[in-house]
């Protein structure tokens, strides 16, 4: 999953893995809207991120800091 979510993450800037932490962790249904997320999946994106954040802890920092710069 953290793959698919590279390109949308790529224009964003991230300074290091605890922003994107904080975004991931704070992605709201209204953020999922704002993005542009059909509100019938608004409430999936906010739980996906939620399921994003776990996956992104899982890699070191290095793996993390290439994940954010790709």
């Amino acid at each position: 999953m953290l793959q698919s979510c590279q390109n949308r993450i790529s224009k964003r800037n991230f300074k290091n893995p605890e922003n994107y932490s904080e975004y991931l962790k704070n992605y709201s249904v209204e953020d999922a809207l704002k993005a542009g997320v059909d509100p019938e999946y608004a409430e999936t994106a906010s739980e996906d991120a939620l399921e994003q954040l776990n996956e992104f802890q899982l890699l070191d920092y290095n793996q993390q800091m290439n994940f954010l710069i790709l």
